[in-house]
């Protein structure tokens, strides 16, 4: 309860920071982890919640298409349809492609695709690919578990632990020997059949997605508050002017901590609703530098009010 009180408290004004200077830093970053633990929740479900209605649609194109997916002891095919290739625009970033031995030397055109990442589904398996970022005609290769429930838990360090760096020709060249038959991959994919609808499969892939979702938003967030509410307390440790109480660093760090709070719901929330132009760190060091500067000089006025003033000794000065 002091929790969702001290949040509320820290995003309300520069006039609740003298009393928010007195928690120790070990406090603050406490409430910080829990703050970013539940934006983190809160950014995930959203993602998850759009991605549903564009996840059951694709799931019925694909049950329409293809069947269900037969896992034997040395493929992955459709039930139906297993001999033509077919690509499905998932949105205009990303696309799959279901190939087959004959459908390979389309990929010597990948230059020519506009979007930006996609899924290979080939024989033996899949194959995340996606544009090498300021490199034109290079593409990352990762290769992804096959869709049962077990493996799809190890979709990060799996996939990202042996990506292939290649060209069109390359990635033709290394997908006909390691996910078609006759190639170099002839180990046993399964011990006995296993049957699975595009529902089930997109189902699972939802969950991994938003269990990724979860930790990515998670960990970006509190890193970068993080860092920053430190790098900026160093900052005003060092260059405060000469005051006569000088805040120590303990208090400033959790003063720069708290001011972080108001851009870190702010630029979650930006987030959330997708604001053009504009991204969430934009928006939090916007955000995050205007109130600091507020929180701070609340702070030190509270330290070093100014002298009063006497009106009476002013006037007898004048005359």
């Amino acid at each position: 309860m002091k929790f969702f009180k001290t949040v509320i408290s820290a995003c309300s004004g520069p006039s609740a920071f003298p009393n928010l200077m007195t928690y120790p830093p070990q406090r603050a970053l406490l409430h910080l982890f829990l703050l970013c633990l539940l934006l983190a929740v809160v950014i995930s479900g959203f993602k998850v919640v759009d991605m549903e209605h564009s996840r059951r649609i694709i799931a019925g194109a694909f049950t329409d298409y293809f069947g269900a997916v037969v896992m034997e002891k040395d493929r992955i095919v459709p039930q139906r349809n297993a001999g033509r290739a077919r690509t499905f625009l998932l949105s205009p970033e990303f696309r799959f492609d279901y190939l087959t031995r004959e459908s390979l030397k389309k990929l010597d055109g990948m230059d020519d695709w506009k979007e930006l990442a996609g899924v290979f589904w080939c024989p033996r398996g899949f194959v995340l690919w996606t544009r090498k970022v300021n490199e034109s005609g290079i593409y990352l290769l990762t290769p992804l578990p096959p869709p049962v429930e077990w493996s799809y838990l190890l979709f990060l360090p799996m996939g990202f632990a042996s990506s292939q760096i290649l060209t069109p020709g390359e990635c033709r060249a290394y997908l006909l020997e390691n996910y078609f038959p006759g190639g170099k991959k002839e180990t046993p994919l399964f011990r006995g059949t296993v049957v699975r609808t595009p529902e089930e499969i997109s189902a699972m892939v939802l969950k991994v997605l938003s269990v990724s979702f979860f930790f990515s938003a998670f960990f970006g967030i509190f890193l970068l508050s993080l860092i920053v509410s430190l790098l900026f307390a160093v900052m005003q440790y060092i260059f405060v002017p000469k005051v006569d109480v000088r805040l120590k660093f303990g208090p400033l760090l959790s003063v720069m901590i708290y001011a972080s709070f108001p851009a870190l719901v702010i630029a979650s929330a930006s987030l959330i609703v997708e604001l053009p132009f504009f991204s969430f760190q934009t928006v939090f060091f916007v955000v995050f530098f205007i109130y600091q500067m507020l929180a701070f000089g609340a702070v030190q006025r509270f330290l070093n009010p100014p002298p009063p003033r006497n009106d009476g000794e002013d006037d007898q000065d004048f005359f």
